[in-house]
Formats: structure tokens, sequence, C-alpha cells
């Protein structure tokens, strides 16, 4: 009996995927940056542009120094077409990403802004 409930709790596991354990530990702590970061880049890989976006869109509202959120928000605004709100979203994290000191992130975004000549 114990042998067929291990079975079955590896099954489970495997089951459940990356997606639904970020998402179940993002439920549980909401105000978590990095647990929030991880879920929308899980949601943005699983296809869910608009639930990825809402989640960085709140990531910012709570900690506007995460200055990795822009970059991935920009890159999202771009995939969505939304052009003038990457841009936008850019310029606010490079500030921030100065502000914080974060050079992956200065470069992430100075190369975005040239990518699509709005520097």
């Amino acid at each position: 009996m114990i042998v067929v409930n291990l079975i079955r709790t590896k099954q489970t596991m495997m089951e459940t995927s990356r997606l639904e354990l970020i998402t179940n530990m993002h439920i549980k702590s909401p105000k978590d940056s990095y647990l929030a970061f991880a879920a929308a880049i899980e949601n943005q890989m699983a296809g869910n542009r608009q639930k990825a976006i809402q989640i960085i869109e709140g990531l910012i509202s709570y900690d506007p120094d995460y200055s990795q959120a822009y970059y991935r928000l920009g890159k999202m605004y771009e995939n969505s077409k939304k052009l003038k709100k990457a841009i936008s979203t850019y310029h606010i994290g490079k500030k921030i990403a100065f502000k914080m000191k974060d050079e992956k992130s200065i470069g992430e975004i100075t190369e975005a802004l040239m990518l699509l000549d709005a520097e």
C-alpha cells in the first residue's frame, strides 16, 4: 500500500507543472517580487501573455525598484505590438536600473531601445 501511494504521489508531482507550482507559491506570497517575476515568466512561456503582463505590472506597482521587471514588461509590450508602451517602460526602467546600479538591466534596456531607434 505504501509503495502504491508513493507511486501515485510521484505521478501527481510530475503532472503538476512548473507553472502551477510557481503560481501556487505566488498566491501564497503575493508580495514576493522574485516569485511574481518567476510567475510572469512562466505565464509568458505558457502563452498567457496578458496574465504575464498583469503580474509584472502588479510587481512594479508594489516594488517599483525591481529593475528587471521593466525590461521583461517592455519585451512583452513589444511582442504585443504596443511599441509606445514598450519604449516608455524601457525609459522608466533604465532610470530605475541606474538608480539600483543594475548593470545587466541597464545593458538589456539600452540594447532594446537601440533596436527600436528610441534611445
